[in-house]
């Protein structure tokens, strides 16, 4: 019983990644299989959908107006995995906070812009002085 209900109340965690929640959800119920519980495709289904952050609710009620027919594990596994790579592509790159230098090591600016940097010599500058014409 208490396998069961885990299996139920399943949640996939945001920073997970799609293919090892398939597997987790997976691994229960294969784990229920083996006591005598019989989980079905179907079942598997709906704890993968039903177990998705809020950022896939988009993609679980155009799941929802699928043919019955067509929506087999497989078929929903691949839907996933695609919408996972479809979410990363469209995820925008860090904020400026996130972002750390590459000359000072500091965080929440870009080498071209850091403080810390040597003045570069410029060519009026770079012309030496005892140089005769």
């Amino acid at each position: 019983m208490a396998l069961r209900r885990k299996f139920m109340s399943m949640r996939k965690p945001d920073d997970q990644k799609m293919s090892a929640w398939i597997g987790d959800v997976r691994s229960v119920a294969f784990r229920l299989s083996q006591v005598g519980v019989t989980v079905n495709d179907e079942d598997i289904i709906l704890v993968l959908t039903m177990g998705l952050p809020a950022s896939f609710d988009t993609f679980v009620v155009a799941l929802d107006s699928t043919d019955a027919a067509a929506l087999t594990l497989d078929y929903v596994i691949g839907r996933l995995l695609n919408e996972e790579s479809r979410i990363s592509v469209v995820t925008p790159s860090p904020s400026v906070p996130e972002i750390t230098c590459f000359t000072c090591g500091k965080r929440g600016h870009y080498k071209i812009n850091c403080p810390d940097k040597p003045p570069e010599a410029t060519a009026a500058s770079a012309v030496d002085a005892d140089f005769e014409w």
